[in-house]
Parts: structure tokens; C-alpha cells; sequence
């Protein structure tokens, strides 16, 4: 996934309307598939692959009815602190454990517009 942000190839790609009009239909697929009651199966495999630390949920695996339930789960109050409350200069997501982002200037004509392209990594 990186590649496809940091090289010129893989930036116009990406950006084709073509691929993006194939991200949209699979990320409607996966959200369906994962709307499903079955894909609770899923999250044991899921919470392993990316180390998340359960300890900071509110409900324990196995109450979550769907694995899209599971991925917007409720946190125990101050299971992640917010780093420096009062400093407006800090940016905070307290929906991701890990954060990737890359920002790219492109020239449109004479105008240079600054896209942010933001990719968790896993929550």
C-alpha cells in the first residue's frame, strides 16, 4: 500500500478514476460481508495480526454481533490518554493506534494544492 502513495506510478494509478471507482465498489463488498453476523469469526485472527490490546475495550470479543461492530468499539474511559490536552499544535485520533500519512503538492496549472492522504494502519 505504501508503494502506491510514494512513487509516481503508483500515484497515478491510484488516482485513475478507474481504480477508484473499483476501491469504492470493494470497500462496499467488505462492508457488506462484514455487516454479517458470521464475520465475528474473523476478529480473533484480526485482533492477533495487529497485537490490539483487548484490555482497552469495553466488551470482551465475544459480544460484538458483527466484525464492523467490533471495529468501531467502545474504549474503557482513559484507556488511551490524549498527549497534551491544552497544546492546539497536537493532532489526536483516538480511534487509531498507528497512523501513516503522506502529503503531496501537485501543479494545477499555477495553483499548488496540497493533498492529504491519510492510511491506518490498524486500530
Amino acid at each position: 500500500m505504501k508503494s502506491m502513495f510514494t512513487s509516481k506510478t503508483g500515484r497515478l494509478v491510484i488516482t485513475s478514476k478507474k481504480a477508484i471507482n473499483l476501491l469504492h465498489k470493494m470497500s462496499v463488498k467488505q462492508g457488506k460481508k462484514y455487516d454479517d453476523p458470521a464475520s465475528t469469526a474473523e476478529i480473533p485472527s484480526f485482533v492477533r495480526l495487529h497485537s490490539l490490546n483487548m484490555d482497552e475495550a469495553q466488551n470482551p470479543i465475544h459480544e460484538f454481533k458483527t466484525f464492523n461492530e467490533f471495529f468501531y468499539r467502545s474504549l474503557k474511559p482513559n484507556a488511551r490518554p490524549v498527549a497534551q490536552p491544552d497544546n492546539a499544535k497536537v493532532a489526536v485520533c483516538p480511534a487509531v493506534k498507528n497512523i501513516s500519512f503522506y502529503i503531496y503538492l501537485y501543479l494545477n496549472s499555477k495553483l499548488y494544492l496540497c493533498v492529504i492522504v491519510i492510511i491506518i494502519i490498524y486500530l
